[in-house]
């Protein structure tokens, strides 16, 4: 026997379903009990007018209109992690999807690495597997995409073309995801190597491999730019580092050995370490840059990785590396400087040792006082010169 829910009931209830393929709610015959979050509204809904009678409740079945959904709407759908019902209606409905939707859905996919998702709607002959990402600039769910790829990346921009959801994917280190949209013949090759990058900085070493053993990829990029080995130490990945490295087309010394004056900056050891067996680098050129900044900065580490090789000069720019890291107290760094033969610690009448013993620090002061002689007779304040 079959009975029609008031209409204005029938109204209460859509307005507090969420977006699925089919729900079930049962009511009691006193009261309505509504359990699920509230979010689309009536009209976005069909409801069956067929409800079956039980002893005291009434069981109703409910189906989506999708053509009548706004895709903002399926941001309620993701949060409420409800994929199986998406891809139960993709496989019955594949054709019907309004393209809107399945652009979404794509995008999605790609973020939350939902590969059986992404696979059904690559079926799709309709479907732009590089559309670019129209809605994830203003999302603020996840925190490698509540900036735009742009933002995250610290660069200027992103190619109007760059290949979105593969990037997005490839951020994220979803792998059998990337591996989909790379076996895609409709995806476009042009901007594809940014995708190299995008793994660097984020540190998927498995993303990285599979995007290096893609023919359709230049790791170098499509200007020979070479972002990839850039954001691999910028944003401190050694492992990716190591991985772009084992690549015969790219090399660490771009741009007059720039990488490893980058690793000393931000005193990246690990990377700088890497760079260094490397036969291709020359960490001595631009007078020694890399040593200097090491010793400035106080990167004790990196400091030492440099010392014990042989094409780099401690007593580069008048001693600067022991002048830089005295004046700027770094005493770990002056210890291990003294202890190189080449480093002139009395250079400019021991001023070096006379700025230790006035700054207070005893450590400094004994470093300088067990390896300098020191004439009594000698007023350290006249022999005093400027830093640097």
């Amino acid at each position: 026997m079959f009975k029609v829910l008031p209409l204005e009931i029938q109204r209460i209830i859509a307005s507090h379903l969420m977006f699925t393929e089919y729900q079930t709610l049962r009511l009691s015959s006193k009261y309505i009990q509504l359990q699920i979050p509230a979010s689309l509204t009536w009209e976005s809904y069909h409801i069956s007018t067929q409800c079956f009678t039980y002893p005291n409740q009434i069981q109703i079945y409910f189906k989506p209109l999708w053509n009548s959904i706004n895709p903002q709407r399926l941001e309620y759908l993701y949060n409420d992690h409800q994929f199986d019902s998406i891809l139960k209606f993709l496989k019955s409905n594949l054709l019907d999807i309004p393209l809107i939707i399945m652009n979404e859905l794509l995008l999605r996919s790609c973020i939350d690495g939902k590969s059986d998702l992404l696979e059904i709607i690559l079926k799709r002959s309709d479907i732009d597997p590089s559309i670019p990402d129209d809605y994830n600039r203003r999302r603020k769910s996840n925190q490698h995409i509540s900036l735009s790829l742009a933002e995250y990346l610290s660069v200027d921009r992103l190619p109007d073309d760059c290949n979105e959801p593969i990037c997005y994917a490839t951020l994220n280190g979803h792998v059998e995801c990337v591996r989909l949209l790379l076996g895609d013949s409709r995806l476009k090759k042009k901007n594809l190597s940014d995708t190299i990058w995008c793994a660097s900085a984020s540190g998927h070493e498995e993303c990285l491999k599979v995007l290096l053993g893609c023919d359709l990829i230049n790791p170098q990029g499509d200007f020979n730019e070479n972002y990839g080995l850039f954001m691999s130490v910028e944003k401190s990945k050694p492992e990716c580092l190591k991985i772009l490295l084992s690549d015969s087309r790219l090399d660490p010394s771009i741009e007059d050995n720039y990488l490893v004056r980058l690793a000393s900056e931000k005193g990246d050891w690990q990377c700088l370490e890497i760079l260094l067996q490397d036969s291709r680098v020359d960490p001595g050129v631009d007078s020694n840059i890399s040593i200097c900044v090491a010793a400035e900065k106080g990167y004790t580490k990196c400091l030492e990785l440099l010392l014990k090789d042989g094409r780099v000069d401690p007593s580069t720019g008048t001693n600067y590396p022991i002048r830089s890291a005295t004046y700027n107290r770094h005493v770990e760094c002056v210890r291990l400087l003294m202890d190189d033969p080449r480093v002139n610690p009395t250079i400019f009448n021991n001023s070096l040792l006379t700025f230790a013993k006035e700054s207070g620090i005893d450590q400094l002061y004994q470093i300088f006082v067990s390896r300098v002689q020191v004439d009594d007779d000698i007023d350290p304040i006249i022999t005093y010169s400027s830093p640097l």
